[in-house]
């Protein structure tokens, strides 16, 4: 049987191991939704949507590397600090309208 504080350590870490698979699944799906749509010869995106497509790949690829960056830091016992001031998401949500 593990001491109690061991237990409670893995707690946490299972929890974000579950969220980051629930943040991940659906962002693998929009990340390969943005692709197939850039990569359709046979209907070429108008050039505002292609921009469109990019940001919405490369937004995807962040919200990615952040979820396996907490994960990374939870593993390690690191503590986790915000990547992204709720000015600068404010900005790109502006820019996205």
């Amino acid at each position: 049987m593990e001491p109690r504080h061991l237990v409670r350590q893995h707690v946490p870490l299972a929890a974000l191991a579950t969220l980051s698979h629930e943040l991940k699944t659906p962002l693998v799906a929009l990340l390969g939704f943005a692709q197939l749509l850039e990569a359709d010869r046979s209907q070429p995106l108008a050039a505002c949507q292609r921009e469109r497509a990019e940001r919405i790949e490369a937004a995807g690829r962040q919200m990615l590397q952040i979820v396996d960056s907490v994960l990374q830091r939870a593993r390690e016992g690191g503590s986790v600090q915000p990547c992204a001031p709720a000015d600068s998401l404010r900005h790109h949500s502006r820019d996205a309208s």
